[in-house]
């Protein structure tokens, strides 16, 4: 099953919408809960949403680093 059609779920919620709007401002938020596949998912939202707002309608790169693999 494609995640993408659960995207409409996840960035409707008001925790997600929090997160998303003090990126747009341009702090740093701190997030603390997902777990497992769930950091990943949030991760597709922030990039889906934040990267139709680019001028050129494009998604900007994004380099996520962690302390290993699972993760």
């Amino acid at each position: 099953m494609a995640l993408s059609g659960m995207l409409p779920l996840l960035t409707g919620r008001r925790e997600f919408l929090s997160i998303a709007e003090q990126l747009e401002a341009g702090t740093r938020p701190w997030v603390i809960g997902p777990g497992g596949a769930a950091k990943a998912f949030v991760l597709a939202g922030l990039i889906t949403r934040l990267g139709s707002q680019t001028p050129s309608g494009g998604t900007p790169a994004w380099f996520i680093v962690t302390p290993g693999r699972d993760q």
